[in-house]
C-alpha cells in the first residue's frame, strides 16, 4: 500500500506539469551511504512483478517482494525552511526512511 499526503501530491504535479512529465514514480530501496539503505523516489516505467498503485492521477511502482517487505510506504513533502523535499518511509524498516531534500541526492523531483 502506498500513501500520498496532500503535500507531495501537489508537488509532484507540480513538478510533472512544469516539466512536462507523465513518468510513472518508482518506489525502490537504496543501498549503501551514512544512514544505510533507504527508500528513494525516481522516475522508471512499469517492470515484471511490479505492483501499480494511483494516487491523484500519478502511478506509484514498487516491486512486489519490497511492498511486502516495507509494508505501508508513505512520501511526505518537507518544506521547514533549512530542508524542502520528499521523505519517503516505510512500515516496517526496511533501512530507516529517507529524506529526499533538494541539493540532498533525490534522483527526481529536487
Amino acid at each position: 500500500m502506498i500513501e500520498v499526503s496532500p503535500a507531495a501530491s501537489e508537488a509532484i504535479a507540480a513538478f510533472m506539469k512544469e516539466k512536462d512529465l507523465s513518468s510513472p514514480l518508482r518506489i525502490f530501496l537504496q543501498s549503501g551511504g551514512c544512514g544505510g539503505p533507504s527508500l528513494r523516489l525516481v522516475m522508471d516505467e512499469k517492470k515484471d512483478g511490479d505492483q501499480e498503485v494511483q494516487v491523484d492521477g500519478q502511478t506509484y511502482l514498487i516491486e512486489e517482494n519490497l511492498s511486502k517487505m516495507s509494508g505501508k510506504v508513505t512520501v511526505e513533502f518537507v518544506d521547514n525552511g533549512w530542508q524542502k523535499g520528499f521523505a519517503v518511509n516505510s512500515e516496517y524498516p526496511v533501512g530507516g526512511g529517507s529524506s529526499c531534500s533538494s541539493g540532498g541526492g533525490c534522483d527526481c523531483c529536487g
